[in-house]
């Protein structure tokens, strides 16, 4: 029986004695890695496999940020529950990985001496690996210096942070959250619906560049596709003016309760993104709008609100002219009986078989560079095109090297400028759309063509 007693004796005090050499090697290393963090010469270094998933600000008299890092957004828990700006959380961790210490010294006194016990903030950061938390405490600034002295919690090293590296540290509430509308890569959007008044249209993205949904009343007009991306830029820079706390977005006095006016993203690889627009604010300086139950309620600014609820008539492509058709090589120009006939041949023009003089070149150069930067402002019926000749039109005819021909009808007859035109890749232009010219576009063409010989009395 006594055996027995001093054999268990001896292997509880063998199993005390690995137990504390365990935790023994298990604190030295721990030791070791905090030294190996404190002395490094960035403020936080990582592993590359790291990364910061957790950060918190402290101040005195003021309540803690607390900011968490889900899946690939920051979210703030407290004071108030919001989306990050990530923008603003980036700065926050490059300066982290990549700021660097100035240079440090170990010291005992970690109070007041160097502003450590009410410090100008705390700053707690955690990482997924380690999952250990470091709070920075920046002190006081030094004097005739624009440093700040620096130190990690449980550790008698102090070092100093540079003004630009602390500012970009410091960071508030209001600075914190989220201030774009929108977070996306311009490549990535699939489509835009933009609503108005529950009714809404859809530009669709495809092969070819932006078109109009191939169901919607929409379906026959051609999409300006630059003026779309310029659209999608826009998105990317509207921002918060400002946010409406302890307010319900649902309210009637926002605008906002039936979800008529909107403006919504849909993507290849993320979920779609909608701002629901409300009314102008009382003094006219911005607008409500609400994201989702991150983002209830905020305003933006009114310079944004002008170009953001866009017609579908805004995105129209009204330009006549194709960079694809290549150059023209010959025009006519009829008028009564008399026609002035432009043929280039082998670089040359020539007018009517004689060779073009210098300023008649000039001005048929004007003629056509005027035509390729032309706009229509509308689509017609093609009763219009033959109502013309009761008044006394020019007739001009612009055909291409690749036989793609632009007919248009101008007159100027009775103090109204009016001017119609059709094109298509054949001579009979018969089943093809007539669009209407702007007046003073008109009146231009009509002066060149007065400078190529073709007399026209506009009275």
């Amino acid at each position: 029986m006594k055996t027995i007693r001093t054999t268990i004796l001896l292997i509880l005090c063998v199993a005390l004695g690995v137990g504390y050499l365990v935790v023994k090697v298990i604190n030295e290393d721990k030791k070791d890695l905090f030294q190996e963090f404190i002395q490094a010469e960035v403020l936080f270094p990582l592993p590359i496999q790291d990364r910061i998933n957790y950060l918190s600000f402290e101040r005195l008299g003021e309540k803690t940020i607390r900011m968490q890092l889900v899946k690939e957004d920051w979210f703030m828990s407290e004071p108030t529950e919001t989306i990050c700006d990530a923008a603003t959380v980036g700065s926050i961790l490059t300066s982290l990985r990549y700021g660097k210490k100035g240079k440090g010294f170990l010291s005992q006194d970690t109070g007041a001496a160097y502003g450590f016990d009410e410090p100008l903030f705390k700053l707690v950061v955690g990482s997924t690996v380690s999952r250990a938390h470091h709070t920075l405490i920046v002190g006081q600034k030094l004097k005739l210096r624009d440093l700040y002295y620096a130190k990690w919690d449980g550790s008698t090293q102090v070092f100093y942070l540079t003004e630009d590296l602390k500012k970009s540290l410091d960071k508030s509430v209001d600075s914190l959250r989220r201030r774009g509308v929108f977070s996306f890569v311009p490549r990535d959007v699939k489509s835009i619906r933009i609503a108005h008044s529950g009714r809404y249209f859809d530009l669709v993205r495809s092969e070819n560049g932006w078109g109009f949904n191939p169901n919607s009343i929409f379906k026959n007009e051609k999409v300006n596709s630059e003026e779309v991306e310029a659209y999608i830029k826009f998105l990317r820079s509207v921002s918060i003016a400002q946010y409406v706390d302890g307010e319900d977005w649902t309210s009637d006095k926002w605008g906002l309760k039936n979800k008529r006016q909107y403006v919504r993203l849909s993507f290849y690889n993320q979920k779609p993104q909608t701002v629901y627009l409300g009314y102008a604010s009382r003094e006219l300086t911005g607008l409500y709008i609400h994201i989702d139950q991150k983002v209830p309620l905020a305003m933006i600014h009114s310079r944004f609100s002008k170009h953001l609820n866009r017609k579908a008539e805004d995105f129209y492509d009204r330009r006549l002219w194709m960079e694809s058709l290549g150059g023209i090589n010959r025009v006519d120009i009829k008028h009564n009986e008399q026609i002035n006939s432009f043929e280039k041949i082998e670089n040359q023009w020539w007018e009517n078989e004689d060779s073009l003089n210098p300023e008649a070149l000039t001005w048929l150069q004007n003629l056509m560079h005027t035509f390729e930067e032309l706009k229509y402002v509308s689509q017609e019926k093609k009763e219009k095109w033959d109502v013309l000749n009761e008044m006394d039109p020019i007739f001009l005819k612009l055909k291409t090297k690749d036989s793609f021909v632009f007919e248009a009808k101008l007159t100027g007859k009775e103090k109204k400028s009016e001017g119609y035109v059709k094109s298509g890749s054949h001579d009979d232009l018969n089943d093809v759309k007539i669009l209407r010219l702007a007046p003073k576009d008109v009146l231009i063409l009509l002066d060149i063509i007065s400078h190529l010989g073709v007399s026209y009395d506009s009275e």
